[in-house]
C-alpha cells in the first residue's frame, strides 16, 4: 500500500503517516477486467455485438456457447469474491492503521497539554 503523508493544520512537520486509501474501480471496470482475462466476448464492449455476430449459429452451437458463458460466469463469481476480499482487507487495514495514527496523535497532545501544565506549575 503506497503511504500519504498528512501534515497538521498549521503544515508542520508530518504529524501522521497513513496508508493510501484503496481505489474503488466502477462495477464496469471491474466486471470488464475480471471477464476480459476469462471470456473477452462478454465485456461490456462486445456484449451489443453478439447477437449480430451468432445470428446465423445453429441451435447446437448456440447451445455450447452458452455452455461457454456459463462456465465464464461461474469463474467470473469465484474471482469476484477474490477481489472483494483482497479489497476489503485493505480498507480494514486502513482502518486499523488510522485509528492507531488518530490514538498517537492525541495521546501526545495530552502529553503535551500535561507538560505545559508541569511547567506553568513549576514556574508559579
Amino acid at each position: 500500500m503506497n503511504q500519504t503523508t498528512q501534515t497538521n493544520p498549521a503544515g508542520q512537520d508530518p504529524a501522521v503517516v497513513l496508508p493510501q486509501l484503496p481505489q474503488f474501480p466502477s462495477g464496469q471496470e471491474v466486471y470488464d477486467a475480471i471477464m476480459g482475462q476469462i471470456e473477452p466476448e462478454l465485456t461490456s464492449r462486445q456484449l451489443p455485438t453478439l447477437q449480430q455476430k451468432y445470428a446465423t449459429e445453429t441451435a447446437e452451437e448456440s447451445q455450447e456457447r452458452q455452455a461457454r458463458y456459463d462456465k465464464a460466469f461461474a469463474e467470473y463469481g469465484k474471482r469476484y469474491s477474490a477481489f472483494s476480499e483482497q479489497l476489503a482487507g485493505q480498507v480494514h487495514s486502513f482502518q486499523r492503521i488510522a485509528i492507531s495514527a488518530a490514538e498517537m496523535s492525541t495521546k501526545a497532545d495530552e502529553e503535551d497539554g500535561l507538560a505545559a501544565i508541569a511547567s506553568s506549575i513549576a514556574s508559579a
